[in-house]
């Protein structure tokens, strides 16, 4: 895990992940039996829905998140750790984050007051 809690992020753009891993059909990945969105199939079966792309451009539309839990899940190959963004509704892996962003602190939280 790169990231920790209270971290903010920015995903990458469909294009950029498209790029970098296959596009496909939701039989490819593990993604409930008779849902059909077109996506792109990440490492570990993860799966990036065009439906997820909608709503985080719509919900953040400059693609930054803060991580608010790391969770584990065990029936998924070695990617088994993941990031939970409240603000989305859903989790996210190290391979769809683009860049930490760096927080910027007021004089007043620096100083402790």
């Amino acid at each position: 895990m790169k990231y920790k809690v209270g971290d903010a992020v920015r995903i990458k753009t469909w294009d950029d992940l498209s790029k970098e891993y296959n596009f496909a059909l939701p039989e490819y990945a593990h993604y409930p039996k008779g849902i059909v969105l077109p996506g792109i199939v990440l490492p570990g079966g993860f799966y990036y829905s065009d439906q997820c792309e909608k709503t985080l451009q719509k919900k953040a539309p400059d693609r930054i998140l803060i991580i608010n839990e790391i969770r584990f899940i065990n029936h998924f190959s070695d990617h088994c750790w993941f990031y939970y963004m409240e603000e989305m509704g859903w989790s996210w892996i190290d391979d769809e984050i683009e860049t930490f962003i760096e927080p910027v602190y007021d004089r007043f939280e620096i100083l402790d007051l």
